[in-house]
């Protein structure tokens, strides 16, 4: 009991020096990150004093003011836990559904992480049950004020969904703690809690996407932000880099994230201003997505120039630049796994969109045609269009085959699930 005490009192120490520490930089996703890691080890002594309490007396009274300490440890890391979230929002009122989705999605990956330690499964999947009991509630308070007797079918039939695979998940993490050596009931854990996150997903899909798309829209800010001073750095150190080969290599390297920098910052913005188009989401995941492996190879080529350069104040910059820089594409590769991963089903539903917006135009041309105001594009003749459309429709045909075929086959990746 004393040795479990000592070591509650050395985590809350622990965590009592890493918030002093990530304070000024709380607004880092990676700072962020090791207060809530440091917070988790803090919840896992006091489970292990409680624990070892229980090993050591029966006695009813002192137990049970043990355990109600314990509560209030926990209630405050909850707490603290909160409001590092509402400050990575930046103030941002944290909806009905935010705070148990977001339980969810950060417990499922602790519950991947955790495969072999069947205790630490256990005590996530209670953390998980929880969440998603209040994520249950809340949608159908929700289908209970809800106007829109559709709406609210919908949303109590995606409550009802979420309870079954809670329960699921309850009975598997049940089988795990009985069997605490038994990989099989591990696995069986995982699956579940893995049948819950797609579940989540599907039931909280549009709080979820907006929260998801809101976070890589940050992120892609942050990424194009630190490569481009990354860049800079890179410039500045250009003169005194005694090393030709690795100077020639970041210069490439740079030149790679340049070119991809007003792709990524057009995503931003085009998803910034049209919140709602799945176009513009899907057009941002794509350009995040290009942008992770020109980032990373900038960030090697910047660690690996920094020995070679002379100036110690350039190379120190352009090292802590490169420092930043991995941070940011870590939060993004992050960000747009999960963004994608919530908006997986949005390319169907994105290409649809882009043949009713070409249907429209293709009216328009066409009433244009009819009146005899319909005029050629600069450079445009009659030969050239008429190239473009068979070589067009050649495309599209193909394509066509090519979709139906793979559809046929149930190849998600080509289709989009």
């Amino acid at each position: 009991v004393i040795a479990a005490a000592t070591q509650c009192a050395l985590s809350t120490s622990q965590l009592v020096a890493c918030a002093k520490v990530v304070s000024p930089t709380i607004s880092s996703p990676v700072c962020q990150e090791q207060l809530v890691e440091a917070g988790r080890l803090v919840e896992r002594s006091v489970e292990g004093c409680v624990k070892a309490c229980r090993s050591a007396t029966e006695d009813g009274e002192l137990l049970k003011q043990v355990v109600a300490a314990g509560s209030v440890v926990s209630q405050a890391l909850g707490e603290l836990l909160q409001h590092v979230r509402h400050y990575a929002s930046r103030g941002e009122p944290i909806g009905r559904y935010d705070q148990a989705t977001d339980t969810i999605m950060t417990v499922t990956e602790s519950i991947f992480c955790s495969m072999g330690d069947a205790g630490e499964m256990v005590r996530q999947a209670r953390v998980l049950a929880q969440a998603t009991s209040d994520l249950v509630n809340a949608m159908r308070s929700d289908a209970e004020a809800e106007s829109d007797v559709d709406n609210s079918k919908k949303l109590l039939a995606a409550a009802k969904l979420l309870a079954d695979s809670t329960a699921r998940m309850v009975e598997a993490a049940k089988g795990a703690a009985a069997n605490p050596e038994n990989q099989d009931q591990q696995q069986k854990l995982r699956e579940a809690a893995e049948g819950l996150r797609v579940v989540t997903n599907s039931a909280a899909q549009n709080a979820i996407k907006k929260k998801l798309i809101n976070r890589l829209e940050n992120a892609a800010k942050q990424a194009a932000a630190a490569a481009t001073q990354t860049i800079a750095a890179s410039q500045n150190a250009s003169s005194s880099n005694k090393n030709t080969a690795a100077q020639q290599q970041l210069v490439q390297s740079c030149k790679a994230v340049a070119d991809h920098i007003p792709q990524l910052v057009q995503g931003v913005r085009g998803s910034q201003a049209e919140t709602d188009c799945l176009s513009a989401q899907l057009a941002l995941i794509i350009a995040s997505q290009n942008f992770l492996q020109p980032g990373s190879k900038m960030v090697s080529s910047a660690k690996a120039a920094v020995p070679t350069v002379t100036d110690q104040a350039a190379a120190m910059q352009l090292g802590q630049c490169a420092k930043n820089l991995a941070t940011s594409l870590a939060e993004l590769r992050t960000s747009v796994q999960k963004a994608h991963e919530a908006c997986g089903p949005m390319e169907i539903d994105s290409a649809l969109q882009s043949v009713q917006t070409l249907r429209y135009e293709l009216q328009d041309a066409k009433l244009a045609a009819a009146d005899g105001q319909l005029k050629p594009l600069p450079g445009e003749t009659l030969e050239k269009c008429a190239q473009d459309l068979g070589s067009t429709s050649k495309a599209v045909g193909s394509s066509m085959a090519q979709l139906l075929t793979c559809a046929a086959q149930g190849n998600e990746h080509y289709t989009g699930g």
